[in-house]
């Protein structure tokens, strides 16, 4: 059973698993592919076809879930984008309509169809049996037949006794052949879960302190929540950052993290690092840069 697709005024077709717009045939020209926040923001417009969405419900549900930073232009943008490529694709009716003060609408004129794609079973041919095959009047030919069977099935194991016979040095053999490779294999599988274990690093933790200037601020440490749950260490960070007077606009923000490869000469001071970080939405990347160079913040 394949996903399910959705159709629109029986011309365009959605199909959330490949992220796509299409006019539903095998043409590569007419298959556009959207990004994946287009495609949950589409998928839910679907899933709520004539009812009004709000811009929080689409904020939380599109970005916030998934950890990005939500805003009013990225909204617009998507919803922008979706209206020229479903223009593109043939249909010239209101997609999707904006609520002034409220949020959004597929509109319920745009019919929507389910469309599921099922997989053809095909079951085996049988077996024609044996009485099927001999005619039913050369029932004596068959009793012959069945009586020369018969005794060859009792002379064959008396000539044939001395082949089957199978040296026992040759399974002592087979038997040490097998061991050395569940030997080997075993050791193998020892070596790659040894060297995937000693290179794995190890793993961070990402919290939300608050907002400072207008711009949120954002913790990446490897010490696990103790240090984000920290309040008076985090406050501290966050005086800190205030201090840098930051302005962010759009979809810029503040991350304070620690680097495992870069450790003080003091014992007992953890190193952080203060950036300002862009999201890139087209590409999907986030860049980030320093704010005149590194500080050191005592954690424990």
């Amino acid at each position: 059973m394949h996903g399910i697709k959705y159709r629109f005024n029986d011309l365009v077709v959605f199909d959330p698993d490949e992220a796509t717009l299409s006019l539903g045939d095998l043409n590569d020209d007419n298959v556009i592919a959207i990004s994946s926040v287009t495609c949950r923001l589409l998928q839910l417009f679907v899933e709520n076809h004539g009812e009004v969405i709000s811009r929080d419900v689409l904020f939380k549900r599109i970005w916030d879930d998934y950890g990005m930073v939500s805003g009013n232009n990225n909204l617009n943008q998507n919803i922008s984008k979706l209206r020229k490529i479903v223009k593109t694709l043939g249909i010239d009716d209101e997609f999707i309509s904006t609520v002034p003060k409220t949020g959004f609408v597929l509109n319920k004129e745009i019919k929507l169809d389910v469309l599921r794609e099922v997989e053809e079973k095909t079951q085996p041919a049988t077996s024609p049996l044996l009485d099927e095959i001999l005619p039913a009047g050369n029932a004596d030919e068959s009793r012959d037949v069945s009586e020369r069977n018969t005794s060859l099935s009792v002379t064959e194991p008396v000539s044939n006794s001395p082949k089957k016979l199978i040296p026992s040095s040759l399974l002592l053999n087979k038997k040490k052949i097998y061991l050395l490779l569940f030997i080997s294999l075993f050791t193998l599988v020892a070596a790659m879960a040894y060297l995937l274990n000693y290179r794995t690093a190890p793993v961070a933790n990402e919290g939300y302190l608050g907002i400072v200037n207008g711009c949120k601020v954002f913790l990446v440490t490897n010490q696990g929540e103790n240090i984000i749950n920290n309040k008076p260490v985090s406050e501290e960070m966050l005086r800190y950052a205030a201090s840098k007077q930051q302005v962010c606009r759009g979809d810029e923000y503040l991350l304070i993290r620690d680097d495992a490869l870069v450790q003080s000469y003091i014992p007992g001071v953890k190193r952080l690092f203060l950036l300002k970080c862009e999201i890139l939405r087209e590409h999907r990347i986030e860049m980030c840069s320093g704010l005149g160079g590194e500080s050191n913040l005592i954690s424990n």
